[in-house]
């Protein structure tokens, strides 16, 4: 994560983008679940898939229902990072 995000502004009503990284290639309705999320695959050399999710959230409670979306499908996690902390 940047370290010049005055990260003591993060608190769970505050707006970030987020990218998440998980396993697997997602799904046409899972691409339609997330509206505002935009949704890219890779195929890496050993040819599995991965699947990038970046947007905004409005707050932590939207961004735990994303992972928790995510968890029900059973699409695991591989990593999260705070692109920026929007006001």
């Amino acid at each position: 994560m940047p370290d010049e995000y005055d990260w003591a502004s993060l608190k769970v009503s505050t707006p970030a983008t987020y990218r998440i990284e998980v396993e697997g290639a997602a799904s046409k309705s899972l691409l339609g679940y997330f509206g505002n999320v935009h949704i890219t695959t890779r195929q890496r050399k050993d040819n599995s898939i991965v699947t990038i999710l970046v947007g905004q959230m409005r707050d932590q409670a939207e961004f735990a229902g994303l992972i928790n979306t995510l968890f029900d499908w059973h699409m695991p996690i591989r990593s999260v990072e705070i692109i920026s902390i929007d006001k």
